[in-house]
């Protein structure tokens, strides 16, 4: 059992953001790895020294960003794969610690807390 686990989660685009210019970067997840693709950079790189795509790897990468793909991760998920462990060693002992890590109005709140509804996604 590893002592830290790292998850990154990827929440929607707000109605803000996607009324922004400049917002151009598309976000892939698959297993444990976040594609960042920055559209700004030519897919041919030609005088740009910048990446079109960097990857990052975690123990969990969770895709919340569209409620009808395969691989959404809803609230429901998140606790199962990641909550639910931490309580579970809590309950038998063991000191345990979850940290929400991000810039404001990343979704942290939400992500550890949900909503006020029961039964909330």
């Amino acid at each position: 059992m590893a002592n830290i686990k790292v998850a990154v989660r990827v929440r929607p685009i707000s109605s803000r953001e996607s009324n922004l210019t400049g917002s151009e970067v598309v976000v892939h997840t698959e297993s444990n790895e976040i594609s960042l693709t920055n559209l700004k950079v030519s897919s041919s790189k030609a005088g740009d020294s910048r990446e079109r795509i960097r990857k990052y790897g975690f123990d969990y990468c969770f895709d919340s960003s569209n409620p009808v793909a395969q691989n959404f991760a809803d609230q429901t998920t998140i606790y199962q794969t990641l909550g639910r462990t931490v309580l579970d060693n809590v309950f038998t002992g063991y000191n345990s610690c979850l940290v929400a890590y991000g810039q404001s109005a990343s979704g942290k709140t939400y992500t550890m807390m949900g909503t006020k509804t029961i039964g909330n996604k």
